[in-house]
């Protein structure tokens, strides 16, 4: 797998992993009211931490800009939306999901890219296919033996609307000069 691609997916397991942070909660508890954003994320993370396990269903909105330069003139910005699902158990220090690009492959679970990380190891399958170690994957969704440690670097919080009753979905800028400041 190109470099690249592993960097993208490294950021969409982050927001996969806070997405399903307020998924993990029963339906039936209603969200207590928070004073921001911020704290409710924080909150959310602090959770997280103590519960230890989690599932996780989630839509990532990326865009990149072209890099300030003189032969990026002219150039606009891109957009993709990648839908993730999978499962996060801190205690047994594994990490599996399945990636799809358009939202058809969700509602039909086909062309998913699977991941699977166990401890050190990433294994990787197109849907249903044979595991494949992939090397040197596994640090991208886990410096510091902490999945979470991406927030770090998160800012410009905001509450988004939600489409399911008695959750709370957030939207937020990743920084990462600062995540690069929290690992230092």
């Amino acid at each position: 797998m190109k470099r690249s691609y592993l960097a993208l997916l490294f950021a969409l397991v982050l927001v996969s992993v806070l997405a399903g942070l307020f998924f993990s909660r029963p339906l039936t508890q209603a969200p207590r009211p928070q004073a921001s954003p911020e704290k409710a994320v924080q909150k959310a993370w602090d959770l997280a931490r103590q519960d230890g396990s989690y599932e996780f269903k989630t839509e990532v909105q990326q865009v990149t800009y072209p890099a300030p330069a003189v032969a990026n003139l002219g150039q606009s910005s891109t957009s993709e939306t990648y839908y993730l699902q999978g499962e996060v158990d801190t205690p047994a220090d594994t990490l599996s999901f399945t990636l799809y690009q358009n939202a058809g492959n969700i509602a039909t679970q086909k062309d998913g890219v699977e991941i699977r990380i166990e401890g050190d190891q990433a294994y990787g399958r197109s849907a249903g296919g044979t595991w494949q170690a992939l090397d040197g994957f596994s640090g991208l969704f886990a410096p510091a033996s902490d999945p979470l440690a991406y927030l770090a670097g998160a800012q410009n919080f905001a509450l988004a609307p939600s489409q399911f009753p008695n959750t709370s979905h957030y939207t937020f800028d990743l920084d990462g000069p600062a995540f690069a400041v929290y690992m230092r």
